[in-house]
């Protein structure tokens, strides 16, 4: 039996238990978003706890491929 038989022997066969299955994934649209986070140059310090920070974030896209409805999610570490 070749190889191919093998393959749809198993796949009809329900005592098969080789993880072995066709399946198709469709592939959507591939990003590619860089991003650039720095410190404003409105506010340059010094610091301290409870100081309002603001930075600048750019981000860029590196492919030719429309990016719509990005979010982008900062999160503070804790005690930060």
């Amino acid at each position: 039996m070749t190889k191919q038989q093998e393959r749809r022997h198993n796949l009809n066969n329900p005592a098969d238990v080789d993880n072995y299955d066709l399946a198709q994934v469709p592939v959507g649209q591939i990003f590619d978003l860089a991003l650039i986070k720095v410190l404003s140059t409105s506010t340059p310090g010094p610091f301290s706890p409870g100081s309002t920070v603001t930075f600048d974030i750019v981000v860029y896209n590196q492919r030719d491929i429309d990016a719509y409805n990005v979010n982008v999610n900062d999160y503070i570490p804790e005690g930060g």
